[in-house]
């Protein structure tokens, strides 16, 4: 008896797996789509991306919305999905969570509390360990960058963490890439790539911040609205270069070697905003609905079955 209730418990279980790869989970993102194209043709009105100073932004949940598969575009950003990757930026309660391997900079921690603004040159620098560290910017060397990256291009991922009480979930943010050569004869002359609105770039102001919204009025006409507010679990944006000659390997084959960044960040209001580098192939998509509804209720199956395993019945006493 004891024997067939088991046989039929693991076949239980092996169907319960087997249907779960038939849901449509989402894969990881392989591509994300030109970012000068539009994602309402032939309407044109909404494009892919957003262009920024020297990159381009992706709001991922626009994407989804206009994706046939509404969870192509989504991707966790909890600590264990991202903690394989490059983390700039994280933690709760003012600590980082992650420590990055590799001869680049740790985290740097989200503030917390009273805090609503957040600059690389206001905190004490994560880990520095040599030359081509800087106190003001997180740094890598860009040998340990493209040690991570391969041949994949460099994209940075932000969740968007306000507090879902107030009426305006909004932020805004700047930034500024150095690529530099810390090592070479003759130096060559730093490489400077900005996230701003391609005002002043530096010192920045109020109006080179780049708006960040909660909520999106996608249409501006009120017949569709975007949320990014999606907390510290979900990137809300992927960003990359526009320039598309600027990558890691070729700023190694003309003598640089190091990456440098400045960032800075207002109208903060909850802890754990995120930034971090990630492979596409790298990101973790988020599991489907019916992924996770067939995972629950099989297990609840299974765990029901064998609490009767030695009486008979005529349903599930759950």
């Amino acid at each position: 008896m004891k024997r067939k209730i088991t046989i039929i418990i693991t076949m239980l279980a092996f169907l319960m797996l087997l249907c779960v790869g038939f849901t449509g989970q989402a894969s990881a993102l392989t591509t994300l789509p030109d970012p000068t194209s539009f994602l309402d043709s032939p309407t044109n009105l909404v494009p892919a991306a957003l262009p920024y100073g020297d990159f381009y932004s992706y709001s991922l949940p626009v994407l989804q919305y206009f994706s046939e598969d509404k969870k192509e575009y989504s991707v966790k950003s909890t600590p264990g999905a991202i903690k394989d990757g490059i983390v700039i930026y994280t933690g709760s309660k003012g600590q980082p969570v992650t420590t990055n391997d590799g001869i680049m900079d740790g985290a740097y921690p989200t503030p917390s509390g009273t805090y609503t603004s957040f600059s690389t040159t206001t905190v004490a620098d994560p880990n520095p360990t040599g030359g081509w560290d800087t106190d003001l910017t997180w740094d890598t060397t860009l040998s340990a960058l493209d040690s991570y990256l391969g041949d994949d291009d460099l994209y940075f991922f932000f969740n968007h963490n306000q507090d879902n009480k107030l009426d305006d979930q909004s932020l805004y943010a700047w930034g500024r890439m150095a690529i530099v050569d810390t090592d070479g004869n003759p130096i060559e002359a730093t490489k400077y790539y900005y996230f701003d609105n391609g005002l002043s770039n530096y010192e920045p102001d109020n109006d080179d911040y780049v708006y960040s919204p909660g909520e999106l009025n996608l249409y501006g006409d009120g017949s569709v609205f975007i949320n990014h507010n999606l907390g510290a679990d979900e990137a809300a944006f992927a960003i990359c270069l526009s320039d598309g000659d600027a990558t890691v390997e070729s700023w190694l084959a003309t003598g640089y070697d190091a990456m440098q960044i400045e960032f800075r960040l207002k109208a903060l209001s909850d802890g754990f905003e995120q930034l971090f580098i990630l492979k596409l192939e790298d990101t973790t998509p988020i599991p489907e609905p019916a992924t996770l509804f067939l995972l629950g209720t099989g297990l609840i199956g299974i765990g029901a079955f064998g609490r009767k395993k030695f009486k008979k019945f005529k349903s599930l006493d759950i």
